[in-house]
């Protein structure tokens, strides 16, 4: 399933099951002011694509877009560098790591549910995501 098709899909389902979709994305997630308080208690950030696409599926320019907007946008807003960027669906290629590069990104996080052991490339770091952790 492309990008289009799952957005396609989202869409229906907020317009089906939500009043407005701006309300209750303004209550679920951050906002820039809540952002700027955790980065001055010592929190940073990175970025994680503009869509959330398979980045694989995407040639050139449509990675760099995907790599650069987000970071651009972070770094206007919270004025701080952004240096890491978490693949979405842990999917990358040699593009996307040239692209990282040169865009200043110092790191990448690849979601496979793993710890990472011995050297590490930056831009291949293995994390757990916390969703997937059990809980009691």
């Amino acid at each position: 399933m492309n990008t289009e098709e799952k957005t396609l899909i989202l869409d229906k389902i907020f317009d089906k099951y939500f009043e407005n979709k701006e309300d209750f994305c303004r209550e679920l997630y951050m906002n820039w002011d809540e952002m700027r308080e955790m980065l001055e208690e010592g929190m940073s950030f990175g970025a994680h694509t503009i869509n959330h696409p398979e980045l694989t599926s995407l040639d050139e320019k449509g990675q760099l877009k995907e790599i650069k907007e987000p970071k651009e946008i972070l770094e206007s807003e919270l004025k701080t560098k952004i240096i890491s960027l978490s693949y979405p669906y842990g999917q990358f290629n040699d593009t996307t790591i040239k692209l990282l590069k040169k865009l200043k990104y110092k790191c990448a996080l690849i979601d496979r549910g793993t710890t990472n052991d011995g050297i590490v490339d930056p831009f291949k770091i293995e994390r757990v995501d916390t969703i997937k952790l059990p809980f009691k």
